[in-house]
């Protein structure tokens, strides 16, 4: 690529993705820049995250479809690209594998992208009858990392902070080092007054505790039975009584009123200072900390009875050349969003 191609990078690289994705099609030579490699390590260093939504039908939902027609296998996709890739099952004695329970990450220090899912199933004996497996994208098979001594919670991926994912393990953090491929634990902060494990309304049990990322750093979200939001936040990763309660939200009206308090995950800090949140399948929300209010923001129209929300690096890496033993495959008609 020569100077002129490198200018002209840097300036596709740093309008919104959709535009980048319309000057493929200007000309031939611009549509060779943004498919070239410099390109994508190029956009992918100056991307900031994007919300990426997922709506379910009532196929997804379907409580009298047969078990054995669960597709438990794992997909790594790109939504720039169109690109997605289906990872084969593990050659190991059938499992049963958590479903929500996940990790995926570049590893920096090798530049490779791997992803861990836990199971059950083989290791009656033990107190905790979970395992992980790991994929590293390139190889075309999982490895087996054994017994995990941890009980997880519901429906939580790895969140990803300073070369490791986490996840909430009752009073504890499980942390996964990605480099090492070690599990250890981490104490997590104290629970705000009045959030239990659980209580059960109606008998359906409800949990009010899940881990997150804000600005970096990892934090923790616990909801109370008085509709208060407590943010607890690691300052400084890798010291122990490092945990600050950075942020108390209680809002007007309160979260009862109009808001699912099943599970509300902190997504993102917007740009005026909006704290960006989603409750689990069903709301999507921002609370604005000067005024204290929340504002509710409507998924798109549809008949959709389920709905995911997650924060994502947009990127312009190809699967299809970087993992050749995968099988990459593609779907039509991406919709992406500035």
């Amino acid at each position: 690529m020569d100077l002129l191609e490198e200018l002209i990078a840097e300036i596709i690289s740093r309008t919104p993705v959709r535009t980048i994705v319309s000057c493929k099609s200007v000309c031939k030579r611009w549509c060779n820049i943004v498919s070239e490699p410099f390109f994508s390590r190029l956009h992918l260093s100056i991307s900031s995250k994007m919300l990426l939504l997922h709506q379910g039908d009532a196929e997804d939902v379907d409580d009298d479809n047969d078990e054995d027609s669960y597709d438990d296998s794992a997909y790594v996709c790109n939504p720039i690209t169109q690109e997605y890739i289906r990872l084969q099952d593990s050659e190991y004695t059938r499992v049963s594998y958590l479903k929500g329970y996940y990790g995926f990450r570049l590893v920096e220090s090798n530049q490779q992208y791997k992803i861990v899912r836990f199971y059950k199933g083989r290791f009656p004996s033990t107190e905790y009858d979970l395992g992980s497996e790991v994929y590293t994208l390139g190889t075309g098979m999982w490895r087996d990392l054994g017994h995990v001594p941890f009980h997880l919670n519901e429906h939580d991926r790895g969140h990803y902070v300073s070369g490791r994912l986490h996840w909430l393990a009752g009073e504890l953090i499980c942390v996964f080092d990605l480099d090492r491929e070690l599990f250890r634990p981490m104490e997590a902060p104290p629970r705000a007054p009045g959030n239990t494990d659980h209580f059960s309304i109606l008998g359906v049990h409800n949990h009010f505790r899940n881990l997150g990322v804000l600005k970096g750093c990892l934090c923790i979200c616990d909801i109370t039975l008085y509709s208060e939001l407590f943010i607890w936040v690691k300052r400084d990763y890798g010291v122990e009584d490092s945990w600050s309660k950075k942020l108390i939200i209680s809002p007007n009206p309160p979260l009862h009123e109009g808001i699912n308090t099943d599970m509300v995950r902190l997504l993102k800090v917007l740009k005026d200072g909006n704290i960006l949140m989603y409750c689990d399948q069903l709301q999507l929300f921002t609370y604005h900390p000067q005024h204290k209010t929340l504002r509710h923001h409507i998924f798109p129209e549809g008949e959709f009875l389920t709905f995911g929300a997650m924060t994502y690096v947009p990127g312009f890496i190809s699967l299809e050349r970087s993992f050749t033993l995968e099988g990459v495959k593609r779907w039509e008609s991406p919709q992406v969003e500035d």
